[in-house]
């Protein structure tokens, strides 16, 4: 049970170094992104011809939106994975296994909480 916790925190550690990249890098760009999607939809003058949904720059800007989505449910199976690993070492009395429930928890809420539209 001792491994399995050690598994368990050093997962809880990744999940949460990973939670940091993604408030820190991944939502900042899906927000840009999709204040340019606004932008680009409210100046291009389209017409039947030429549909500004149709262009890569407005499909690209899409991916980038998406991330947000994408990465916050990897994230939240990061912290599932990491909590479920580390919580029956933590009830056989083994401390750092409570490492790993405590991360697990925390990167799976930031993962919900911005991967879900909980907090939009």
């Amino acid at each position: 049970m001792k491994i399995l916790g050690i598994i368990g925190a050093a997962l809880g550690v990744i999940a949460i170094l990973f939670a940091f990249y993604y408030i820190g890098v991944i939502v900042p760009a899906a927000n840009d992104a999709d204040v340019a999607i606004e932008a680009f939809i409210a100046n291009s003058s389209y017409s039947a011809e030429s549909n500004p949904y149709d262009s890569p720059i407005y499909r690209e800007l899409w991916t980038k939106r998406d991330m947000k989505v994408d990465y916050g449910e990897y994230l939240m199976l990061t912290g599932i994975l990491a909590f479920l690993l580390s919580i029956v070492p933590a009830f056989k009395k083994r401390k750092i296994a409570w490492i790993g429930v405590g991360l697990g928890l925390v990167s799976l809420f930031i993962g919900a909480a911005y991967g879900t539209h909980m907090l939009s």
